[in-house]
């Protein structure tokens, strides 16, 4: 009996093993193709991960970034808010909802989302031509955010 329980213990081990390498895997080749800069295919990645492991943690916020990235807003909005549902305290959520805001040109929403993100908030008050709240964003930045530089030289005009 001690046999067929360490047997059976010992194929769960290693079902799971292979399954969280699987996994893995996956998320890697995802990560790279975004990387790369091959939104398309690191969807492909992500949209099979969420099949193959619908709970694995953030899913829905990467397969959104990359919806967005490809200006598939209402599915990236979609996908947020399915994240959302899921973990309300999510950080990458209101980013990402921010993000659909500003690309489709809605810079007050992306003001709201983007509470905790300063170089958002630069770039949607400049979009609303509040130039001074933009300075003062700018301010609060990392000096290595993409696309500071061209905000920066665009307030100096």
């Amino acid at each position: 009996m001690v046999k067929i329980v360490l047997r059976i213990y010992l194929a769960a081990m290693v079902s799971s093993t292979i399954y969280c390498l699987t996994c893995g895997g996956i998320a890697w080749w995802a990560d790279h193709q975004v990387d790369q800069k091959n939104t398309q295919q690191a969807l492909r990645f992500y949209r099979l991960l969420g099949q193959i492991a619908p709970g694995f943690p953030d899913i829905f916020v990467w397969q959104g970034w990359r919806e967005c990235e490809l200006g598939n807003y209402a599915e990236a909005k979609a996908l947020a808010e399915k994240a959302r549902q899921r973990n309300p305290e999510s950080a990458e959520v209101p980013a990402l909802l921010g993000q659909v805001a500003y690309m489709e040109g809605r810079y007050q929403d992306a003001l709201e989302c983007w509470k905790d993100y300063p170089a958002g908030r630069a770039w949607a008050y400049y979009e609303l031509g509040r130039l001074d709240e933009s300075r003062q964003c700018l301010k609060q930045c990392r000096g290595d955010e993409p696309g500071l530089d061209e905000l920066r030289k665009a307030l100096k005009f």
